[in-house]
Parts: structure tokens; sequence; C-alpha cells
């Protein structure tokens, strides 16, 4: 064969072949492209909101198949095939959960899925709602509908209606008939709510989520479609020139073994790893060899040697035959084919590669092939001039782990672990429990490289930490029958700003395998019941993985000496501030959201985590700029603790006392106290890590929680826990001057002993030793705790810089090391996937005071003064009122302020405060508070009298109120005919009640209304259910009791009980007096009073701010009942005082001598601004007319005079404008009493006569009369 048809025999041939170094950089370019054009790459979506017409988009079907309530999912069997993601599907998995799944595969079912909405639904919570699916009679499509299904997490049970449907062209179709509520500030943050399509690939072992299509929540709303409408993709293109001429958005190549066409990111993921695809994206790969070509592969795999010299040579000789300008290509590509060549008989070496970068949504990872950058990221595990160096006594194997608490805070995929596990397989668990498994939550240099080849072998793995970083290295030690093993030692790096370093120093000879995997992986999963490590037979549990860093491909070019650097981008998590929060859309592809209740910011891909949920950040989110709370950060005025975070100051302030003289005065020399006041703890004394109960003399408030009981231990600290456990001693709720495993058992002149105060206590710890440093000198420290909650941590003898060392050293591997307080609550806490609830504990603050250490010697002490929290605040006004820093919150439901964050926590939850359509975040919300005056306005007198109060009266000119029988209870409004004295205050008017009230208004009324309420100002002669029936009857008109022109009111026969009944009536004097007649009772009844609620007396509330001023006369039941009967029983109120004072009156210049005259004490005088206004004049009297039929016509000429003068008085008061107390705009409140429990009333600012009157539902009466 001559040399130059050799030559082109040689360029045909490999031209057909190529190799992994151009591999490499296509395939990067090609994640890189996808990445940027993910959004309608597979699918192209459209919203349409069809408020018009929507019964043409959902139609009822007659002929749905229900499924059975029960069952996690139901797998249909298809009459036609789909394509999805460009493969086809012919079987489906329907889930309640509002969900298909397109996989036969379990651990797939949440990762290739077609959701309408995938959330926690209950399609079967009642006889309405249901799950139910039909095909049509075409056979071209199938419809699933979930119907009224509801969301278990959700507080609101609202229910949710929508469909999907799947077409045999692809096409599918979501279809929302009623929602309830939106969804966009419902469920913002739900990590398992979604709704799209999304598929997947498992490869290495690992389900790769490769695509997905998110249909924005807040799109959707009652009676919306969605279509998802399929795009072209490289998969649909069935041939070699289709493939590479397709102009899509993809990056096609044509992969000759497997004849498909492949984009390297699709459903054929797997399948082209395995086969080792060139991507070739040419024309010439179309093109089929010729014969003669295949023979001389033949000859070519048998004579390689032969071959390459002939190569050499062919090079040679055309460089100087051929000349370079003639086949300047062909010239070129015979070079690399040479060094190709060359490489895979190990003559020459292959150039290498640059670095090859990856982008992620939370990473960037490079790869790294310069030995010296890989050099110096290897950490010298035997330098221990820096860091903690620790090696494990012990080999660890695959199925062991090592639990590790790290020294920093370090952010994985956004979420802060603060332990870790290391593992013999090559990996380290990023789970918080000491139960791990190797599915998800790791980072793993080389996961699965020990498990599945090198059984024979063991494995070492040391570690050292820093305080910024912590190195793992893991390394062969031993083999076992294995002659010539080139050992494997790599290590990885966690640096405290979220970088993670992969060093592979030593890599021996590793094959290709699915079961070793590179990169990091986080998610969630069951709790595990048995073992460290899932064995490779036993049953598997269920886990989600949310992300994944898959680095594996990068293995191919691992060698000694290599390394992987994996950078960690800004996520929202690292955002501190509400603002940098949410303008991180602006510069990366979250989503985020800020809780202002816990100052975090999270995306709704990434795990909320604990805080996120106990703090309901869900419903206390925002989502723009404008919507954040203003930032005021106080300054730190005690500069003795900059190293304080500024939460540490919400609820303590800290002043370190290094004054001798001032120390003084806070300590407590036992050994000068009466011994008799002082209590030795023998227990705690006399053995190591016990502890004693105390209860206190007095109430001492932590964190705004009253305490009386303690747990003093003998590790230098006492437990507050509500209950008590041995997390609870160590990790929560306690006050630790200085926790350590000190022992006071070693000898007698150790001590824990206890003196009392009426208003403290102080606990001494004296000659205390510290077990696992015997060398130190003894320990001698006190606490004390006053009544008002200020804390005192006293040290009296301490070793010089023995604290420090304590602090920095290794102590809490044995016992915890600690210097603060702490204080947590229960809740509920919800595992994931099967929503079971279980009782945890979280630590809302902890105070560490570990930083104070250097400044911690003998005669030195800390002062913890509390400051106010919400729990401490008993009203809703002084509760809104106070700091906007500490989001305090009333909570109606509970008489209890809050911010969620205390030891009500539950009880919070559950009475959902922390909705703001529940909870009270405004004063202008609170309701009015009762404020009791003690102050006496009246006289009582009780005596029995036969005869009626009323004498003739009672039946000659007694007026008889026809009654509503159906409504409960009756309004009647009355005038009275004079003017009233009540409490000091002008009174013309009342309101009757079937409830046994009177309520009591100085305003006329304008008509008449049996549906009027009872005001807050009452007379109860009384008051309780009571109810009348044919036999009932209510009377009222003018009477005279004891010769004085009174009004009387009469309930006869009205049943307070089922079997009894009773008759009673009331007087109205016009000198102010007030009677109660008992006319008709069982002697017996008054022993049921207290038990059916009745009260008895006289009540009259004035409105001042937010509180209402309530005196009252109140006639108490159990001195009637133990010296007297109520039966034919007469209680008199005769008032202290002539004084009768109406609003006009109060802004007069004549005020002052008025209330000095009369001893009025009621009322204060205003600046005057009616100079037309007057004070009555105790000798006269005016006549007024009664709202009612009179029985006389000399009654109806007065009730026309007094009818006259009412006008002119409210002309007059109109023309010069009299003016309230308080001008505010009035608004609705509640009144929570004893008095009117439950009650609305309408805060229209008078001081005085208010008609501010209540009905049953809160609205105010139309007919009311404001001035």
């Amino acid at each position: 064969m001559s040399t130059f048809p050799l030559l082109i025999f040689t360029f045909l041939f490999f031209s057909y072949n190529v190799y992994s170094v151009d591999v490499v950089k296509k395939t990067t370019k090609s994640v890189k492209e996808t990445a940027k054009e993910d959004d309608d790459v597979y699918y192209q979506y459209k919203v349409e909101n069809i408020p018009i017409h929507w019964e043409r988009y959902w139609i009822e079907s007659k002929s749905s198949i229900p499924f059975p309530a029960g069952r996690s999912n139901v797998s249909v069997e298809l009459p036609f095939s789909f394509n999805f993601y460009a493969h086809p599907v012919s079987k489906i998995f329907i889930f309640p959960s509002g969900y298909i799944s397109t996989s036969i595969e379990k651990e797939e079912h949440s990762t290739k899925y077609i959701a309408p909405m995938k959330a926690n639904l209950d399609p079967y919570h009642d006889e309405s709602s249901g799950l139910s699916y039909w095909i049509d009679k075409r056979n071209s499509s199938i419809s699933v509908e979930w119907r009224n299904a509801i969301a278990k997490d959700l507080a609101i049970r609202i229910p949710f209606t929508f469909r999907v449907k799947i077409w045999s062209s692809g096409l599918i179709e979501f279809t929302y008939q009623n929602l309830g509520f939106d969804l966009a500030h419902l469920l913002p943050f739900d990590k398992d709510f979604r709704i799209g399509i999304g598929d997947s690939v498992k490869s290495f072992g690992m389900v790769f989520n490769y695509h997905s299509v998110d249909i924005p929540r807040d799109m959707i709303k009652d009676k919306t479609k969605v279509t998802l409408r399929p795009l072209p993709t490289c998969t649909t293109r069935t041939s070699c020139d289709e493939c590479v001429q397709a102009n899509l958005n993809f990056h096609c190549f044509w992969c000759p073994s497997i004849k498909k066409c492949l984009s390297g990111i699709d459903f054929h993921r797997a399948e082209y790893v395995n086969e080792n695809c060139p991507k070739a994206d040419s024309k010439s790969v179309c093109k089929p060899k010729p014969a003669f070509i295949q023979e001389e592969m033949a000859e070519i795999s048998t004579s390689k040697p032969s071959l390459l010299e002939n190569l050499k040579e062919i090079t040679r000789l055309s460089s100087s035959s051929i000349g370079t300008t003639e086949l300047p290509s062909v010239l070129e590509d015979l070079k690399d084919i040479t060094s190709l060549l060359s490489s895979s008989m190990g003559t020459t070496e292959l150039p290498i590669p640059p670095g090859i970068d990856q982008h992620h949504l939370y990473y960037n990872a490079t790869l790294l092939l310069d030995e010296e950058v890989a050099k110096n990221l290897w950490v010298n595990m035997d330098d221990t001039t820096s860091g903690r160096l620790r090696t494990n006594s012990a080999s660890v194997s695959k199925n062991q782990a090592h639990m590790f608490k790290l020294p920093f805070p370090f952010s994985f995929f956004g979420n802060i672990k603060n332990q870790i596990s290391f593992t013999g397989d090559g990996f380290i668990s990023t789970m918080s429990s000491w139960m791990i498994h190797d599915k998800t939550h790791f980072i793993a240099p080389l996961k699965g490289l020990f498990g599945h080849k090198f059984k024979t072998m063991t494995t070492s793995v040391n570690y050292k930490a820093t305080s910024q970083s912590l190195t793992v290295q893991w390394s062969t030690t031993k083999y076992y029958n294995v002659k010539n093993q080139v050992p494997f030692v790599f290590q990885t790096t966690l640096h405290s700003n979220g970088d993670i370093d992969f060093v592979y120093k030593n890599l021996g000879k590793m094959q290709n395998s699915d079961k070793e995997f590179i990169g990091l992986s986080e998610g969630f999963s069951e709790e595990m019941r048995l073992g460290f490590l899932l064995m490779p037979k036993s049953n598997p549990i269920k886990y989600y993985e949310s992300h994944n860093v898959n680095l594996t491909d990068m293995k191919v070019h691992l060698t000694n000496w290599t390394a992987i650097q994996i950078k960690a981008l800004p996520t929202c998590s690292d955002q501190k501030n509400c603002g940098d929060c949410l303008s991180m859309s602006e510069v990366s592809g979250f989503n985020c959201g800020w809780c202002s209740t816990a100052d975090l910011c999270r995306d709704s891909k990434e795990d909320p985590g604990e805080n996120w949920v106990v703090r309901n950040c869900y419903y206390n989110m925002v989502h723009q700029e404008e919507q954040c709370p203003k930032e005021t950060v106080k300054p730190l005025t005690y500069h003795d603790f900059e190293d304080l975070k500024p939460d540490d100051h919400k609820y303590y302030k800290s002043v370190m006392i290094k004054s001798e003289d001032s120390w003084a005065r806070y300590f407590k020399d036992f050994s000068k106290l009466n011994s008799s006041l002082v209590t030795d703890l023998w227990k705690t004394s006399n053995n190591f890590l016990t502890a004693d109960p105390y209860t206190l003399s007095f109430v001492f408030p932590f964190y705004g929680h009253p305490i009386k009981n303690i747990m003093i231990l003998s590790g230098g600290f006492i437990s507050l826990a509500s209950s008590f456990s041995n997390r609870t001693l160590l990790e929560h709720e306690y006050i630790a001057p200085l926790m350590a495993d000190l022992d006071a058992s070693y000898s007698k002149q150790a001590k824990i002993q206890i003196y009392e105060q009426e208003k403290e206590v102080t606990i001494n710890w004296s000659k205390m030793k510290l077990i696992s440093k015997s060398e130190l000198a003894s320990f001698s420290f006190q606490l004390t705790l006053m009544s008002n909650g200020t804390i005192i941590l006293c040290y009296q003898d301490i070793p010089d810089g023995s604290i420090t060392k304590i602090l920095s050293s290794d102590l809490d591997f044995l016992h915890p090391v600690k210097i603060g307080l702490s204080d947590s609550f229960a809740y509920d806490a919800k595992k994931a996937f099967t929503n079971k609830t279980s009782t945890a504990l979280y630590k809302y603050h902890d105070l560490d005071l570990k930083s104070y250490a250097p400044h911690i010697q003998s005669r030195t002490a800390i002062r913890l003064d509390p400051l106010p929290t919400c729990n401490s605040f008993s009203s809703c006004s002084s509760c809104l009122r106070a700091d906007p820093q500490l989001n305090c919150v009333w909570c109606p439901g509970l008489q209890f302020c809050s911010d969620g964050m205390d030891r009500r926590h539950q009880e919070w939850n559950a009475k959902r405060c922390y909705l703001t359509t529940v909870g009270l975040t405004t004063v202008k919300q609170c309701p009015l508070e009762i404020l009791k005056l003690n102050q006496k306005f009246y006289n009582q007198t009780m005596y029995h009298q036969q005869q009626s109060i009323f004498g003739d009266y009672d039946s000659r000119y007694l007026q008889n109120l026809k009654l509503d029988l159906i409504q409960d209870p009756n309004y009647f409004h009355i005038e009275i005919p004079f003017k009233f004295p009540y409490f000091e205050e002008e009174v013309t008017s009342m309101m009757i009640s079937t409830h046994g009230v009177l309520g009591i208004s100085s305003h006329g009324i304008k008509n008449n209304s049996s549906s009027e309420p009872v005001m807050y100002k009452y007379i109860a002669p009384f008051k309780g259910i009571l109810k009348f029936d044919n036999e009932g009857t209510i009377h009222h008109g003018e009477v005279e009791i004891n010769g004085g022109k009174c009004y009387g009111i009469k309930w006869a026969n009205a049943k307070f009980s089922k079997d009894e009944s009773i008759s009673f009536q009331c007087g109205l004097c016009k000198d102010g007096t007030i009677y109660f007649h008992y006319t008709k009772i069982d002697p017996y009844a008054i022993l049921e009073l207290d038990n059916l609620g009745i009260n008895i007396g006289l009540w009259h509330g004035v409105i001042t701010e937010e509180f209402v001023d309530m005196a009252a006369e109140e006639v108490d039941i159990s001195k009637i009942k133990a010296n007297l009967t109520l039966s034919r029983l007469v209680i008199k109120f005769s008032p202290l005082t002539h004084c009768s004072l109406s609003s006009s009156c109060l802004s007069t210049p004549e005020c002052q001598h008025y209330i000095s005259t009369h001893n009025c004490s009621r009322f204060t005088c205003q600046e005057p601004s009616e100079p037309s206004g007057f004070c009555p004049k105790h000798e006269e009297s005016h006549a007024h007319s009664v709202h009612h039929k009179s029985a006389g016509e000399g009654v109806a000429v007065l009730g026309v005079v007094g009818g006259v003068l009412l006008v002119v008085l409210i002309a007059g008061v109109l023309v010069y404008g009299v003016k309230r107390m308080d001008s505010r705009p009035g608004q609705w409140q509640t009144i929570h009493s004893i008095f009117l429990p439950g009650y609305h009333i309408f805060r229209s600012g008078t001081d005085i006569g208010s008609t501010d009157t209540l009905t049953e539902e809160g609205r105010r009466a139309e007919n009311e009369i404001h001035l």
C-alpha cells in the first residue's frame, strides 16, 4: 500500500471515532446551553383564566371510575401511548396527593410526575369528596379528577376541585374548578407543593431530575385552564441526518451504537453513558464506512505497534512531500491521531485538558488537574500547630460512622449544619441524627469505592478541625490476601464559608462502576429504626432528594494529585435582612421570601428547617420589598460585651462586674451565715452527676415565665424545665454559672448549699473539682435568683485562666461545657412521609456567655437583668404598645400576649394566634379592658315587704309590653319622664331586656325597636337567661314608691330554670334611689342562683382611652343565702350624693362649682367650650315625654311640652357645637369582662352618657343619637 492511500485510509478511519478530550469540551458546553434555555425547552405552557363559559371546559362525566380510599396509588393501563418528554408512556400511577407518576420505579414516583396540584391532599374526607378517572370513547385521552380534596396541613379545611387530562398526542391540560383561596399567600414555601411536570433519569444509582416545568401558583385561580404542549426535542429525531441538522434549542448528537439522537440531558442518559457514546454532531458521522475500511480495522486491532510506526512515518513524509499548503487539515488530524494512538500504547502522554467547570444553582465546581494546585489544597494532618487534630482509635468500615459536632455553622445547600458523621465508605453524612444512610444528605469525594470492590481492605478516617475548617481524610491501611495493591488516600475540606475541596493524593486503579458517586446531595428522609447505615439487603427507606451536584463524570480525569474545588454561591438563607433577601431573584434563580418573626430568608425549593416551621413563617412572610419591616438596630451600651449578637439582648441585659467592691455586694459568705438559714444538699454534694429538686418561696420570672420549682445539679448549673429529662437538664432551660463535669463528692469540704431570703435565693457550689482536668485547683461560685428576675453569676475562687482552658478543650465530649442560660418549649413536630406528629423541644433562645471567659476570674461577677418580654404584659394595650422589635401579638382567645416564642407555644398554635385574622397587632384593634373601681356610690339596704313596692300603681297604671316569644332576648326602648341620676350621671332613657336587665342612656330614642341590645351601663335586678311563655309578661309605667316619683318595671313569671320561675320589680326614682323587689320565687331556688350565673346589682362604665372604668354596686348572693330569703325581699340602693351631671354641664364654667357643691367624684370637668350650656339646679324639675302610649290625657300634654323642650335642647346643642371629651373617629371594640363577656361596643369617644350600644352581632344600632 502506497504512502498517500494509507494516509487517506487512516484519516477516514479516525474521522469516525472522537475521543474523550473533545467529549469533555462538548459535554460542558451542552450542559451550559441547556441550563440557560431551561424554560420552555421541552414544553410550552399557557395559563388561561376563563370566568365566562366555563361550562364548556368543565364537563361532568357520567362514566367515571372511582378509586377506593386507603390506597397510596392506583395504576392504570392506558389504551393508548403518549409521549412524555419524548419517550412513550402506556401506564400511569395516580396518587391521592394530587399528581400522576409515569414511572414504574417507586423511587422515581416523585420525580417523574404530572402534577396539577401536588400537595398533602385528602380526597376522601367526606362523602362529597373523591378521586376518579375516565377514558374518552375514542381511547384518545384520560381524565383524572380530585373532587373536594382538602390540604391536611392547612388550618382551614377549604376543598379543592381540579382535573388533569392527558391526550395521546402528548398534550396535557390542568383545569381548576374551585380552589377556595389564593395559593400564592397560603402555600408559598411548602416544599411538597408543586404545580407542573417533571422528568428524571437514574445514573450511578442516583435519581437525577434533569428538567421540570413549574407553573407559577399565583396564576392559578378558580376556573383556570393550563395547557402544556410538547415541543420537538433531540429524541424525536429518528435518523442521523435529522439529528445533526436539527435546528432546536438543544445541542443534538447521534450515537451510532444505539442509533438514537441525544442531547446528553434526557431520558436516554443512562443508556448513552453505559455505551460511552461519542458525541459527534458533524455530517461525516452519518456517512457509512466503506468495506475496505472495515477490513483494515481488523488488521489495525492486531498490529498496533507497526501501525503506529507507519503513522509516524506517514506524518514525516507527508510534511516533506505533500506540503503544508496542500492538505493542512489532514496533516493536523494525523498529528492528533498519532498522539492519541501513542497514548493508547503508553508511548507518550496525553495533553492535560484545562479545568472543567460545572455550574449549578447552589455551587460552581471546577476540576483541577494541576499537581501544584492540588498539593496547595492538601492539608497536612500531622501539623498540630493550628487547629485540633483527632484520629479515631478504631478503623472505620463501610457500615460505621463517627459523629462530630462542627466548630462552626456550615451552610450546605442553604441549610445550616452543626453536626456531621464520617463514614468509612468515602463520604460524610450531613444528617443530624446518629442513624444515617447513604441515599441523601452527604458530601462524597468518592462514595461507594470501598463498598463494592475492595472488601478485603480496612479504611481509616482521620480528621482535623479548626475554627474555620474541617478536613476529613480517608486512607487504606491494610489489605488481606492482596499483594501489590496501590493505596487510596484522599481528603475533603469543609470551609466555614460553605466551600468544599476534594483532593486526591493516591487513587490506585479505579474501575468504571455505577456504584461510585462523586458530588453532593441534600434532601430529607424518614427516621431509621435500626443500624447506622442502610445495608444493601435491608428494606429501602423513604427519602426525597431535593438537590444534588453530580460530579461523577469527572471521575475519568481523576489521577494522583488532582482536585475538585466546589465554590458555594449566595443563597436565600445567606441573606440577613429583608431587602437583600427579596432582591436575590435579580441576581440568581432563587425565589426568596422573608420571615420577620424569625429573621430568616428561604427559597421555595429549600428545606425550611425547624426555625422556619416553629416560628410559623409560612404565615408571616413577605415577598415584596415595600412590605419589609423597618429595620432599627439598637446600639449596645455595654462595651464589655461587644462579642454578643444583637439578639442576645432581646431577653436579658448583661453587665460584667470586675470591681471587687461591687462584687462584694452580691457575694454571700456562707461561712458567716446563720446555719439554720442554710440548706445543705447532701445528695448532690456526695454524688457525681446528680440533682436535687427545690421549691422557691417566691415566683421567679424566667424569660417572662413564672417559675417555682427548680432542679439543682452537681454540674454547676440549675434546670428550670417544666418536665425534667436528661435532654432538658443538659441542653434546654438552664442557668449555668459554669456547666461542666464538676464533682463535690471527692472531699467533705466540697459542698452545694442554698440560702433563701424573702425575695432572693443563692445557690453555692464550693470547692468543686473538675473530673476531666483534676490537675486544676478547685472552683467556688454562686448563683443568685431575685424575685424581679435578675440573675447574678458570682465567682469566688477560679484558677487563673482555667475558664478559657475549659471552654477551648474537648471536655464537651464528656459533659456539656456552658456558661449562660437558655429556654425552650415543646411543639408538635411532623415527621416526613408519615405525617405523624411527635412532641419535640425547640430552643428559642440561648444566651452563650463563653466569649466572656477571659474576664471571668476570682472575685468577678456577671449581672443579668431581665428585659420586657411579650408574655410579661397582661393587657392588650400594654402588649401592643411594647417595643416593636419584640413583635408582640395579643391573642383574644388566650387573653395572652406573645410573639409565639415562649412556653405556651402549643396553646398559641392551637388557637391560631399567629394568623393576622386572629391575633391583634395594633392598639386600635384592642378590646376595651374593664378596670373595676373600688369607689362606693350607693348604700345597700335589704328588708322584706309583703305588698308590692308599686302599691296601687301595680295594676292601674302599668302598661304591658308585647313580647316576641320566638326572638330571645327582646329589647324595648323607653324614655324616662324625668331626669334620673345614675352613678352621678344624668339619665333620660332606658332599654328593657327580657333577660332581667335595664340598659341606661342619657339620650332620647327616635323610635321603638324590639331588636335593640343591652348597653354596657345597666341595672340588673335579676340578670340571667330568662325565658317567657304565654304566662310571662313585662309591664312598665310611672309609679310612686314611698311617696316619691318613680318609674317601675315588672317582670312576671319568667323562667330561670326548667322548673323554676320568678317575678320581680324594679323602681327608678327621681332622687336616684333604686329598688329591687322579688315578689314570687321558690324559697329554695336561691340555692341554685350561683350555679346559674345570676348577677344582681348596678354597673356603670365610662370609656377612658382603651379602658372602661367600671363602677359597680354588686349584691352578694351568698350573703342573701346565709341571712335572708329572696322571696318578698326588697333591696334598696340609696345614692351617696345628689350629683346629676350631663355632658353639656362638664364643659361649662359652672361645672367646677356644681361638682364641689354636690360632692361629685365620678367625672371631672373639662375646658369650658359650651357658653350656652348649664348645670341643673337641685330644686328644678323638668317633665319629659314617655316613649309609649300613656294612660291619661294629662300625661300626654306633659309629653308634648317635654318633646318641645327636648327639640329646643338638641337644636341648641347643634348650634353651639357641643364637643366630646374624645374627638377621635369611632370604631368597633369588644369588651371581655365578667360584666358583659363577648359584647361589642362602639367607641364614639363620648365620656359620659354614651350611647355606645351593643348588638349580639357587634353592630351599632341605626337609630342611636350621637352628639
